[in-house]
């Protein structure tokens, strides 16, 4: 089956503020994943990192939003924009054709993962604070190898492995090992909220 060719789309005016949306073949809206890519939250590494699990999840009849983000060591990156052009980029969802906006889960890897998990939750930020207000809540969020203590993985590991403050673990092809397991926990996502991708 070939897919439609992934559309790059902007959600900011930043050059980095883009992402590719990849859609499953047929037509209607239908549910999305929004993938986060991982690399220590540092300039240097991006979307392209999620792409082959992008391809292989509009296989499956979803609608995969790859997003980029401004990362440390590029102006407006780290606290907090790192954060605000995540949820500007999920929340970009809600305009985006061929995606149901209420159907929606994040996936990221290692720092990705992080950041996957903080946007499942947005919905509990203080009005007036970065990422609160969601225009898209997730219903579910997968974080492949995610640091989810940022004050323990920086204390814990040794300086050479430490970056922003934050410790890395090496997670260097986790994404593709983890395929089909992910498959497994969207449709859990899914059977939950009374949601099939597309043609399931």
């Amino acid at each position: 089956m070939r897919l439609p060719p992934a559309r790059q789309i902007a959600y900011g005016d930043h050059p980095d503020q883009v992402g590719n949306l990849h859609l499953p073949v047929g037509e209607g809206s239908c549910p999305a994943v929004v993938l986060i890519h991982g690399g220590f939250w540092k300039w240097g590494w991006d979307r392209t990192l999620m792409t082959p699990l992008a391809h292989d999840l509009a296989g499956r009849g979803f609608a995969v939003w790859n997003i980029e983000y401004r990362r440390v060591g590029q102006e407006g990156g780290g606290w907090p924009g790192t954060f605000e052009d995540v949820a500007a980029a999920a929340d970009a969802l809600a305009g985006l054709d061929g995606v149901d906006p209420t159907r929606v889960v994040t996936v990221g890897h290692s720092a990705g993962g992080h950041l996957a998990l903080w946007l499942a939750a947005r919905h509990r930020i203080a009005a007036g604070q970065p990422g609160a207000a969601p225009l898209v809540r997730p219903c579910g969020a997968v974080s492949q190898a995610g640091v989810t203590d940022l004050a323990r993985g920086g204390s814990r590991r040794p300086r050479r492995w430490r970056v922003c403050g934050i410790a890395r673990r090496d997670t260097r092809g986790a994404t593709g090992a983890l395929r089909g397991d992910l498959a497994g926990c969207l449709a859990s996502a899914w059977r939950a909220g009374a949601a099939r991708p597309r043609g399931r």
